[in-house]
């Protein structure tokens, strides 16, 4: 009402209250009319009320007068002149009513203004004198989200979260205490979590306990981890936070993927630094663990440690039965083969052979290694080297019809096919009886052709 008196500025409210306040004065019974977007006041004349438009001089009743709508205009830039009559929601309001409104509109132009404090001391003033007022109470609830929000963003957590508290026991109930504790809880977390001080945001957590719950910390938990793999590249210090938590989750079967995916990590992490001493430590301490047999037995291949890679495999296979492993040391023969490490060879499939029992498959298997052996003697023009390592390898029972089988099949390939393709008989003939002798009957073909 300064600002009126002082300067001359009011809107519909300051001069509803004072033209009603004069009224009344005057011996006049009167009362306000709120609209969606307006107030007047209304003048008891007999058993009617009167409208009263009290920013402009002509609004006493200015129903469609002219000069009330031209005054109106030029004040508030409306193009027609608010009516109680024109069909539009009204709310029947007191003086007092109306002062608690001014409060409460004052408050919120404070509240723009970021002065919260103040912007609160005008909506308790509007509470004062109407307790019931709704609108009075919503503003009051902004008032507090706006100055939580503001402490907030000033890191100010726990004077964020006792507005927020005083909110919850001034309103009962409060929709935005609630949800604002939460979002205060949650930037306080996300700040420990910045900063590094992870323990403090599990203390928060477990403190909080209104807001947070069990999968809130479990969640912490795997951010935390995550944080000191990918940021902070700290793998002893996220495996032991990782041992942690599986122990209170230890139903939780995405923490032991995460666990392997982090063991994984280190040990890559250690391998693409050359730092091999801490590669061989992470592999010693958890080479035994079934989830990496595979991921450590490709890793030591890529890196040119075969030999290793199939006598890990090896050791493994003989106690645990793991038919992907078994897959995975075929491939390594396979790749022995290959390159022409014989030793790796004939040890892998003696290996193989003894599995047998074991794992069915691998018989079915071994006749395609030995049929990839043929075929790099052949192909590199090795032939008495296969042809010994081929005899060598007939020596062991469970490799014998297979060395035997391919020894006459690279025979046939290397000296009598060609023989026979020039149509030379005479030559073809002895050494075709030789494989028949050599291959001791197990590669059929050879009869045929002799």
């Amino acid at each position: 009402l300064d600002r009126l008196f002082d300067q001359g500025i009011y809107n519909c409210v300051t001069s509803s209250i004072i033209y009603n306040l004069m009224a009344e004065d005057s011996g006049l019974t009167v009362r306000a009319a709120q609209l969606s977007d307006h107030v007047l006041s209304q003048v008891q004349v007999g058993d009617k009320w009167i409208d009263a438009e009290t920013t402009v001089s002509f609004g006493f009743d200015p129903g469609n007068r002219r000069a009330a709508l031209d005054a109106f205009k030029q004040v508030t830039g409306y193009v027609y002149v608010p009516s109680s009559k024109a069909g539009r929601k009204v709310h029947l309001i007191s003086t007092i009513e109306l002062a608690a409104l001014l409060y409460s509109n004052r408050g919120v132009n404070t509240l723009e203004q970021k002065n919260y404090l103040g912007a609160l001391s005008f909506f308790w003033k509007a509470l004062w004198l109407l307790p019931d007022f709704e609108q009075g109470q919503q503003n009051l609830e902004a008032g507090y989200t706006e100055l939580a929000i503001s402490l907030m963003k000033a890191r100010k957590f726990q004077q964020a979260e006792a507005n927020l508290l005083e909110l919850g026991r001034l309103v009962p109930g409060s929709s935005k205490s609630l949800a604002n504790l939460k979002a205060v809880g949650q930037a306080w977390l996300n700040d420990y979590f910045e900063k590094g001080q992870y323990e403090q945001g599990i203390a928060l957590i477990q403190e909080k306990d209104t807001i947070f719950n069990s999968g809130d910390l479990n969640l912490y938990y795997k951010l935390w981890v995550q944080d000191l793999v990918n940021r902070k590249r700290d793998f002893p210090g996220a495996i032991k936070v990782m041992e942690r938590v599986r122990g209170l989750y230890p139903q939780d079967r995405e923490l032991d993927n995460n666990r392997v995916y982090i063991l994984q990590q280190y040990y890559l992490t250690a391998v693409n630094g050359r730092n091999e001493k801490q590669a061989q430590e992470v592999f010693e301490k958890y080479q035994n663990e079934k989830e990496l047999v595979t991921f450590f037995a490709v890793e030591l291949s890529k890196t040119g440690k075969k030999a290793l890679a199939r006598e890990y495999l090896q050791k493994k296979l003989q106690g645990d039965k793991n038919q992907e492993w078994v897959k995975l040391f075929l491939n390594l023969i396979h790749e022995a083969i290959f390159r022409g490490d014989n030793r790796e060879t004939e040890t892998g499939l003696l290996f193989l052979a003894e599995q047998g029992e074991k794992y069915p498959f691998i018989l079915g298997n071994l006749p395609n290694l030995f049929e990839d052996m043929g075929r790099y003697f052949y192909q590199n023009e090795k032939f008495e080297e296969g042809k010994a390592f081929l005899k060598k390898l007939s020596r062991h029972k469970d490799l014998e019809s297979a060395a035997l089988k391919t020894l006459g099949m690279l025979f046939y390939q290397v000296k009598i096919y060609p023989l026979l393709k020039k149509k030379e008989l005479d030559k073809a003939l002895p050494l075709l009886k030789d494989a028949i002798n050599l291959s001791e009957g197990y590669y059929p073909p050879l009869a045929v052709e002799y």
